[in-house]
């Protein structure tokens, strides 16, 4: 039952039996929870069928998905991939050097692919190339003059140290 004007819903325990099998004489049914009605529990009346299935779901264009979620999962792939090449190194299964070579190798193929697809869209290749090798270069001069410290403090295994180090060399 609800009081007037406030809208609260005061609970009823008590059964309510229908006096006779006709829906005429049935009290009307009501949207209220935990309160007995002499209908079953699954009842609805017409207001309900009246309710519009779907109303606020919008169509998604199924290319706009998948080149969203493609940074997602190219994420988790780097990660995923990082983890087993790591475990395969620590385990004996794969040499650093076997995986320096495999990187070089893969380096130059991907960068003769670019240079290939720069040259057929007419791109200047001589000044991407001279960027590239600066930002090589400056990012080796660091680790080379960096490297007798990081050696040092990997030996101590400091995890605060080699996060601020490596954040500090990986800035832009």
């Amino acid at each position: 039952v609800q009081s007037p004007g406030h809208g609260a819903v005061i609970m009823v325990l008590g059964a309510m039996e229908p006096t006779s099998d006709a829906p005429d004489s049935r009290q009307p049914w009501q949207k209220v929870l935990y309160l007995r009605q002499p209908y079953e529990d699954n009842y609805s009346d017409a207001s309900m069928n009246a309710a519009i299935l779907n109303a606020n779901v919008s169509r998604y264009d199924f290319r706009l998905l998948l080149r969203e979620a493609t940074g997602v999962v190219q994420q988790i792939c780097t990660v995923c991939i990082f983890t087993s090449v790591w475990w395969r190194v620590q385990e004996g299964m794969w040499s650093t050097a076997g995986l320096l070579l495999l990187d070089a190798c893969l380096f130059v193929s991907g960068y003769t692919l670019l240079a290939g697809l720069a040259s057929m869209r007419g791109c200047d290749l001589l000044h991407s190339l001279a960027q590239d090798v600066w930002r090589c270069g400056r990012e080796a001069t660091a680790m080379w003059i960096c490297s007798p410290m990081l050696r040092t403090l990997t030996r101590s295994w400091s995890d605060d140290t080699l996060v601020t180090i490596s954040v500090v060399l990986l800035a832009p």
